[in-house]
């Protein structure tokens, strides 16, 4: 006997053979993680600023918005806008990389290891304390990065020891993809470190 197949379930057969190619072809793309990196060593680090080399310095508390405060790396292709990149990831959380990245300038800047991360440890009492308050730090691909931040550096003195500072930066993006827009929030931070260290260097 002869059996013939119908119109109908031929195609549905054959959009089915299509739909599994497909799905073969459209495999998940792997996630790429990143992290932020803290400025190279430098050999005149430190020179003429022996009164905050010995000083205990302490990085942190850190305040840091909701939106940021996930795996995902947040850009801002237009103004109120926030995309997540799904597979452009963090390797840890970005706000104790903030932390930890701002620690290793400033101990790179000074050229000292007597700098520690929020909270304390051993009970350590840090002299010199600076804390942030992170408003923005998300970019566009291809073009800028921008961080705005509070930040209050307490110190010492006999008066009025908390100086409270806000900085706008903007940092250009040096290329089209992730990499470079992390790279540019590395050199961001780079130079809020910078800022923070001029005005260590005018009041203590």
């Amino acid at each position: 006997m002869k059996h013939t197949v119908n119109m109908p379930a031929r195609y549905a057969l054959i959009m089915l053979m299509v739909v599994a190619v497909l799905g073969c072809k459209g495999s998940t793309p792997p996630i790429t993680f990143y992290t932020l990196t803290p400025i190279a060593a430098m050999q005149d680090a430190g020179s003429g600023q022996t009164n905050l080399k010995d000083a205990l310095i302490g990085i942190g508390p850190l305040k840091f918005p909701k939106i940021l405060d996930r795996p995902q790396i947040v850009t801002r292709p237009a103004p109120g806008r926030l995309d997540l990149a799904e597979f452009k990831r963090w390797g840890g959380l970005l706000k104790d990389d903030f932390l930890s990245v701002m620690a290793e300038n400033m101990a790179t800047l000074l050229g000292t290891d007597q700098v520690v991360v929020y909270p304390w440890p051993g009970g350590l009492n840090p002299l010199i304390r600076i804390e942030f308050d992170v408003h923005q730090f998300d970019g566009k691909l291809g073009d800028a990065v921008v961080l705005r931040v509070s930040w209050i550096l307490k110190t010492p003195d006999k008066t009025d020891n908390t100086h409270l500072r806000i900085s706008t930066i903007v940092q250009q993006v040096s290329g089209p993809d992730f990499d470079a827009l992390v790279s540019a929030k590395s050199m961001a931070l780079e130079k809020l470190s910078r800022i923070i260290l001029d005005e260590m260097k005018n009041i203590i």
